[in-house]
């Protein structure tokens, strides 16, 4: 992927994941819009953009590390106006290098910050909304081999599950967000249909294809919400050995949720899985871009299950033998 023409925009490009995808592509000599969502993150974004001095925060970098070549715009997913202005910058942007818009990318939580901790619904069209709004405002410069890349948490992508056995558990903290990203994902499969049928949509040219390709993660140990359940089984379990509970039923289930996780990666390791952090999850990410087909003729509806199968209670689990979510959705299971 090192060096290919065409301007590659991440939503949720300015940490985690998204930050170690924004990266890996900009040191390749990419084009790149680093998307942030809250205006605390634009330092940190720019720094990532190699605009401002990683070291001297208050400076900008003359000239920036990767000259012209990284584009830092504020969007949240669930803003109308910053979708619309998104989409306008990074058409300017491709139009700027004299190039197209290969692929959007929404990465980790792409976006969406506490609120949707405390209620998921802000979440469900967040993505679909983004991408319809960005691909309608970048039309004039899209390429026509354009695609969308959604990456998933391996919770989420299981929760509503045909096989219960694969429904993997999660923190209870989780629930609002890996609800969200099964919303999101279920959306993008849908809007992704409507993309390829011109009767559906008929501002996409003819000759226009739109390619989703959904990155599920297998178990990112070290991702925000696993984390901060350790702290908090942590503080429960202190509290309790000091008789200074105030909610002891409440803590010593959370000290009880957090057993479960903390057995996590030996179980995966004894199946033969090895645990993904979020730098490998980048990785991931990125080598999915790099498959992006280059001619009409190898086109093909991409979805990536990264892995294809689930480690749940010591057993392996095939995701890929009940289909794909929006089959789920539908009520149709794989025979």
């Amino acid at each position: 992927m090192a060096n290919h023409e065409g301007v590659v925009a991440i939503v949720g490009g300015s940490r985690g994941t998204g930050a170690g995808l924004s990266r890996q592509l900009l040191e390749e000599g990419n084009l790149v819009v680093v998307g942030y969502a809250d205006p605390e993150k634009e330092m940190r974004a720019e720094q990532l953009a190699g605009i401002r001095d990683p070291k001297k925060k208050r400076e900008f970098l003359n000239p920036p590390e990767f000259g012209d070549r990284a584009l830092v715009s504020k969007i949240d997913m669930t803003s109308p106006e910053e979708r619309l202005r998104f989409a306008a910058e990074t058409r300017e942007f491709a139009e700027r290098h004299g190039t197209t818009v290969t692929t959007l990318a929404l990465v980790g939580s792409a976006g969406i910050g506490l609120p949707a901790r405390r209620t998921f619904a802000v979440n469900q069209e967040g993505p679909v909304l983004t991408a319809r709004t960005f691909w309608e405002g970048v039309s004039d410069n899209a390429d026509p081999i354009a695609m969308t890349l959604y990456t998933q948490s391996f919770q989420g992508h299981t929760v509503y599950h045909p096989d219960p056995r694969a429904r993997v558990k999660f923190p209870d903290d989780y629930a609002p967000v890996a609800l969200s990203k099964w919303n999101g994902e279920l959306g993008l499969r849908r809007l992704n249909n409507s993309f390829n049928n011109p009767e559906n949509e008929p501002r996409i040219p003819e000759d226009w294809q739109h390619i989703l390709a959904v990155v599920v993660g297998e178990a990112l140990m070290d991702s925000d919400p696993i984390m901060m359940l350790a702290r908090r089984a942590e503080q429960a379990q202190i509290r309790l050995d000091k008789g200074e509970s105030k909610d002891k039923e409440g803590d010593e289930k959370m000290v009880a949720q957090w057993a479960e996780f903390e057995g996590r990666a030996s179980e995966l390791e004894a199946a033969g899985f090895e645990t993904t952090k979020v730098a490998d999850y980048a990785t991931l990410a990125y080598d999915m871009m790099s498959r992006r087909p280059f001619t009409p003729a190898s086109v093909t509806q991409i979805t990536e299950y990264i892995p294809e199968k689930a480690v749940v209670d010591g057993k392996v689990v095939d995701l890929r033998s009940t289909g794909n979510p929006l089959d789920w959705s539908l009520g149709k299971l794989a025979a």
